[in-house]
């Protein structure tokens, strides 16, 4: 699985804080690029993250405010139904480049 790099780009300008992401200690002080960070960066880690999914779906204007059905009335946000949507390409071994294109495509 890869996860692109303008995708990471778009969730830290939403407000994700990509040292937390990656799990690099706070007291670290290193100058925030996406080069220095680019071999911390493991797509398995970032995506469990509900954070990196919340500053994306801020980033892309999803609205907080979607509604979708799961099992009866629950309401969700906008970045809880695209990380759901993903997780299912995830588990039916789906094609996860495909779902990066088309986010990027429809934004």
């Amino acid at each position: 699985m890869t996860l692109p790099k303008h995708i990471i780009e778009l969730a830290i300008e939403g407000g994700w804080d990509i040292k937390k992401g990656v799990g690099i200690p706070a007291k670290i002080d290193i100058i925030p690029s996406m080069q220095l960070y680019a071999s911390k960066v493991v797509p398995e880690k970032v995506i469990l993250d509900p954070l990196f999914w919340e500053a994306l779906g801020k980033r892309l204007g999803w609205s907080p405010k979607n509604s979708w059905k799961d099992s009866g009335d629950i309401r969700h946000a906008g970045w809880i139904i695209e990380a759901k949507r993903f997780y299912d390409i995830i588990l039916t071994n789906g094609n996860t480049d495909k779902f990066w294109e088309e986010l990027l495509e429809s934004n």
